[in-house]
């Protein structure tokens, strides 16, 4: 019970509660630690108070459970962000009541995924957690379960995305938990902003409490193009400007170099790929996910992204960065 609230919905309830403290519902009520509200949609209040005891249920568990720091964060952002949108929908004179009443349970539904993927993922000191972005056709899929050891993720030759949502997979690897997110094409031009922050939100909530690794999926097969020349400026639009700490570039078809090396592919300095490897500070991998079975490709990938998050001190790209700057990012829609 320690994971519950009541909820009345009516008047005479509440004013029985609190007149007969012997009875059923009270002795409900103090066994989930006296944790009651009364339902009132006529007062905006009783929500930011349901957030209020939500968030204080939510992070109790959370701290009682050793979870990471920042997942208890990313509840608290959430709620905060919540109660400023309804301030907003007051001012504007939106629908207050589907807000009320729509608003609470998606809320609700939101923080209990948090804590449940938070669960998932404790106590997994050796886990990678990984990113996968690019446009449609770069072999997002594919990379992914060459990294995984076995075909789970959609992949096939297309011109239109396979994936269309956030698709979440894990395997044991040398004993290592993996997990890996595949995304749909980030970077193409037919994605609206608003589907595009849609299911990065989703993206990064379902690897919690952060990924280690964003990687940029390129096929080698295909002409660089002006979307990929922009994937740096989209990726930090959307992570902040710390994420290319934790980004690198990883080449599929390697298989099509033949006789050339990596290095003689990516050009003179000063080539439009160089820079993109530049400013993800020269990590870059090379895949050929014909030859599944040759697993030291994936042992080099997971070395390099163990020397990249050593370099960063340990660090990951944390639920409450994203939060930040999604904050940032819709105060600045405001000003505009």
């Amino acid at each position: 019970m320690k994971h519950t609230i009541v909820v009345t919905t009516d008047e005479e309830t509440h004013w029985y509660i609190l007149t007969y403290r012997n009875n059923a519902i009270h002795d409900l009520i103090k066994e989930c630690g006296g944790r009651h509200l009364q339902f009132d949609t006529r007062n905006p209040g009783w929500r930011s108070e349901l957030f209020r005891k939500t968030e204080e249920v939510l992070i109790g568990n959370m701290y009682e459970d050793g979870v990471d720091g920042s997942s208890v964060d990313l509840v608290r952002d959430d709620n905060e962000e919540e109660d400023s949108d309804l301030r907003e929908c007051t001012e504007t004179g939106c629908d207050g009541r589907e807000t009320l009443l729509k608003a609470p349970m998606e809320k609700l539904r939101k923080s209990f995924h948090m804590w449940f993927q938070s669960q998932a993922s404790r106590e997994r000191e050796d886990e990678i957690r990984i990113v996968l972005l690019g446009k449609t056709g770069v072999g997002k899929s594919s990379t992914g379960n060459t990294i995984l050891g076995r075909k789970v993720l959609k992949s096939d030759i297309s011109e239109t995305s396979i994936t269309k949502v956030c698709h979440r997979e894990t395997a044991e690897i040398n004993s290592r938990h993996i997990t890996v997110i595949d995304t749909p094409g980030l970077f193409d031009t037919d994605l609206s902003n608003e589907e595009i922050q849609r299911e990065i939100s989703n993206c990064i909530s379902m690897i919690l409490p952060g990924p280690h690794v964003f990687i940029i999926v390129l096929n080698l097969g295909q002409r660089f193009t002006q979307e990929e020349k922009t994937a740096v400026k989209i990726i930090q639009e959307t992570f902040g400007e710390n994420s290319l700490k934790y980004t690198m570039v990883l080449f599929t078809r390697g298989d099509d170099l033949n006789d050339k090396t990596i290095e003689q592919y990516l050009g003179n300095p000063g080539s439009a790929l160089k820079q993109l490897i530049g400013v993800c500070e020269n990590r870059y991998h090379v895949f050929n996910n014909k030859e599944t079975r040759d697993r030291t490709q994936v042992t080099d990938l997971l070395q390099k992204i163990d020397n990249m998050v050593k370099t960063n001190g340990g660090s990951y790209y944390s639920c409450k960065m994203f939060r930040e700057m999604e904050r940032e990012n819709k105060n600045n829609r405001r000003t505009y």
